[in-house]
């Protein structure tokens, strides 16, 4: 992730892993190590195209877009091309829960989508920001980007696949925060099997 970013052009990140295994808090700290870069952060809804297109709105604002140089958009080939143009003015533009797109009322966004993608990647090698897409359904994030068939297949330029913690990575956490004896490890590799988030909830 960090060396997506640190080349200073284009780029197109995939992220996925199972819910609550640290996709978004690990995208957010790289994004905050880098400092100085502007970001969008987008949590897509399971619903229809004028929900995403408002939660879109609502996430421009947040982040303190102006409509006067960004319009906000009214369809999904506007946001495909509002996208663009952030991206293309430096922006980090992150759409979580990415996977939603595969449903028939929003197919239509990746489409979209692939016409900015394909014109930022055409662009002069300079500085500009990059779109990061966060899902937590493998088949619907393969169905989307890597299908042959899929719109933006063969686009995506970095990939990052976070997995559940092995054993050694629960023994290490557990002689951090308290004793890693057998009994105690394998409860709550029971329990939390590897995910993170549930181990640090434990603690808290």
């Amino acid at each position: 992730m960090h060396s997506s970013q640190s080349r200073n052009r284009w780029f197109f990140a995939k992220t996925t892993g199972r819910r609550r295994i640290g996709k978004t808090t690990l995208v957010q700290q790289a994004i905050a190590a880098r400092g100085s870069a502007r970001i969008v952060y987008v949590q897509i809804l399971d619903s229809g195209d004028a929900g995403v297109l408002s939660t879109f709105a609502d996430a421009l604002e947040t982040f303190g877009i102006q409509p006067e140089q960004f319009p906000y958009p009214r369809s999904l080939s506007d946001m495909a091309v509002t996208i663009e143009s952030l991206i293309a003015a430096g922006t980090i533009v992150i759409l979580d829960e990415f996977q939603y797109f595969i449903r028939a009322p929003l197919a239509d966004f990746t489409s979209y989508l692939q016409a900015a993608v394909d014109r930022l990647a055409a662009r002069p090698n300079r500085e500009s920001g990059g779109l990061i897409v966060l899902g937590s359904i493998h088949t619907e994030m393969t169905a989307l980007l890597d299908d042959r068939t899929a719109p933006l297949f063969n686009r995506v330029t970095d990939v990052l696949d976070l997995l559940h913690w092995d054993i050694a990575s629960v023994v290490s956490v557990l002689r951090d925060h308290t004793d890693a004896e057998p009994e105690r490890l394998l409860s709550l590799r029971t329990l939390f099997e590897g995910v993170p988030k549930f181990y640090r909830d434990c603690w808290e």
